[in-house]
């Protein structure tokens, strides 16, 4: 029996690698509903090889090989393959993944923390309603770290988290002094791996190395020094007044003219030869 199962995980890694391009879609979900059920069973490494092998056709396959790879569950530890694994995801449309890179990123998993960075993905999922991503940026807000301290909008990220069940959200919802609102009807679990096949919505041709933000929110463009800056930071370019008096150098009032003498004569008068006679 359990030649036979080996075999079965072989066949299905032979037709990952084979080209997933041409796996049909039936068989893209049953790969990974079977990849589900290893990861569930604890068999981390077949699991992973699984979503790996469909992480080229499957946003929410990638997104759980990215999980994997970030706790080294089945495979080594490889922070920055993870990023690059769960921005494929979320280019390819799966909040989940938004907030899984926007969380290393802010805490700083493989690398230095960088909220400029992580505060665009974080953004992405919290529209999605994504508790931890909400509760990440309210934190962000409620501090200033990447943004304008903003209190106000700090408790709204907090209340909406809450409301899915993040215990964190509602404490610190309370320390501002809000209330915690009524949970919702159903709350789902964000953290964990992706339970569903999911087909990228406009999957891009491969993982690429992690940008500073998706072309759905882009950012204004840093300073040289790329350091995260504040809206102070940046000068602002006021609307040119159109109606408003020229004051170019050429455009500068003209000195005052002298009137001409009482016996000028007219404009257009013939005027007196009053040259000497040649001899």
């Amino acid at each position: 029996m359990r030649l036979a199962y080996s075999r079965f995980i072989v066949c299905i890694c032979v037709l990952l690698a084979a080209g997933c391009s041409t796996i049909s879609p039936e068989e893209r979900v049953a790969s990974f509903d079977e990849g589900v059920r290893l990861y569930d069973a604890g068999q981390y490494e077949d699991a992973y090889k699984i979503f790996d092998g469909l992480s080229y056709v499957d946003a929410a396959a990638a997104r759980n090989a990215a999980l994997m790879l970030r706790k080294g569950q089945g495979v080594e530890k490889d922070p920055a393959e993870a990023k690059r694994l769960f921005q494929f995801a979320a280019q390819a449309g799966l909040a989940t993944a938004a907030a899984d890179l926007g969380e290393m990123l802010l805490l700083g998993e493989g690398g230095p923390p960088d909220p400029g960075q992580a505060l665009p993905w974080l953004q992405m999922a919290a529209t999605a309603h994504h508790a931890i991503a909400e509760y990440h940026l309210g934190m962000m807000y409620e501090t200033g770290n990447g943004v304008d301290k903003d209190i106000g909008m700090a408790k709204k990220l907090y209340a909406d988290s809450a409301a899915s069940g993040m215990e964190e959200s509602a404490a610190r919802l309370k320390a501002l002094g809000g209330e915690p609102p009524p949970l919702r009807s159903t709350t789902e679990d964000t953290a964990g791996p992706s339970r569903e096949s999911q087909p990228p919505s406009a999957q891009p041709d491969e993982p690429a190395e992690t940008s500073p933000a998706p072309e759905a929110a882009p950012e204004p463009a840093p300073p040289a020094d790329d350091k995260p800056k504040s809206a102070d930071d940046y000068q602002d370019i006021s609307t040119p007044d159109f109606n408003a008096p020229d004051e170019s150098p050429d455009a500068r009032e003209a000195p005052d003219m002298e009137p001409p003498a009482d016996d000028a004569p007219p404009p257009g008068a013939d005027t007196p030869d009053t040259s000497p006679p040649s001899p």
